[in-house]
């Protein structure tokens, strides 16, 4: 997958664990805080579409013509 876009999930990911890990989720209200997690859950889905889309076109890529 593309350098960047790897390193800026992998950023925010270790964002999510620091305020995580701090609590700073704790007085917010419940559906806020659902949205906060489902975000990050959206991310790492969108991660593996995109490394399954790079599978995908290097395969079909190094197909003979």
């Amino acid at each position: 997958m593309a350098d960047p876009v790897d390193a800026a999930l992998d950023r925010y990911a270790a964002e999510v664990a620091a305020v995580r890990s701090e609590g700073l989720t704790r007085g917010l209200p419940g559906d806020v805080v659902e949205h906060f997690f489902a975000l990050g859950f959206v991310l790492e889905q969108m991660r593996q579409n995109l490394r399954d889309l790079e599978r995908s076109v290097t395969e079909w890529s190094d197909v003979p013509s």
